[in-house]
């Protein structure tokens, strides 16, 4: 059940991702009053595809219709589809004691959905916390590798979660081009005194670092308040998953 709902969810966070990518491009064809958006979708080769319906009873022209995406107008194909830059996706999965058995297994499952998901230019990388942050797989686009550390990972030590947020906003922080995306899985709170940053100090780095952050709580034991702020502050979404 557990993973069944973060392979739902995860792929909602990268759904989401998306569409920020495409800046106003679906906001500004709504806003004309002759198109009604209808669907997104990651289409192949690095390409947005969005479905649009007429007001009209007549075709409508491609030459009619402008999208921008940042201010910068783009060329439409038939059918009309969008370039943009690949998603870097950093995994960010809590290996503390706690994550013992059962949690640790269903993020591991669910990490693999996301990570098949993905398009074949999108970046994954993982990033495990425990007593500290280790970069298991950096951002590329070799799934195998990412498919590898996450069997790799095992429970045990204290939770150095500010850390690993200001790690994962590092990292990304590193790349130039496309969306980024940290994905942030923890089942406790800043434990242990394993952390060489404050909380405050995490927040920060992850607002600086122009990142979206899309964190999951698993179990009542974690810290939501954080999670939320921390979410909430990078434009992200904050999930709780049910012990059961």
């Amino acid at each position: 059940m557990r993973s069944r709902f973060f392979a739902q969810a995860l792929v909602i966070a990268v759904v989401t991702l998306m569409s920020l990518a495409l800046g106003r491009a679906v906001s500004d064809a709504e806003s004309t009053g002759e198109l009604q958006f209808v669907s997104l979708r990651h289409a192949t080769e690095g390409l947005i595809e969005i479905s649009f319906a007429s007001s009209s009873e007549e075709p409508l022209p491609l030459d009619a219709l402008d999208v921008y995406i940042d201010d910068t107008l783009v060329r439409i194909e038939s059918p009309p589809t969008l370039a943009i830059d690949p998603v870097s996706a950093l995994i960010a999965i809590d290996t503390s004691g706690s994550m013992f058995g059962a949690p640790l297994a269903a993020a591991k499952v669910a990490t693999v959905d996301l990570i098949a998901g993905l398009d074949d230019q999108d970046r994954v990388g993982l990033l495990a916390f425990a007593d500290s942050p280790t970069i298991v797989a950096g951002l590329s686009a070799d799934r195998a590798e990412v498919e590898q550390g996450v069997a790799s990972l095992r429970a045990q030590g204290s939770t150095a979660l500010y850390s690993a947020v200001v790690e994962g906003a590092r990292i990304l922080g590193s790349v130039d081009d496309g969306p980024r995306a940290l994905i942030l899985l923890s089942d406790g709170e800043d434990f242990g005194g394993v952390s060489g940053v404050g909380r405050e100090e995490s927040l920060a780095a992850a607002v600086d670092a122009g990142i979206v952050v899309f964190a999951f709580a698993l179990g009542a034991e974690a810290d939501g308040a954080y999670l939320a702020a921390l979410a909430n502050s990078t434009g992200g979404s904050f999930s709780v998953v049910a012990d059961n």
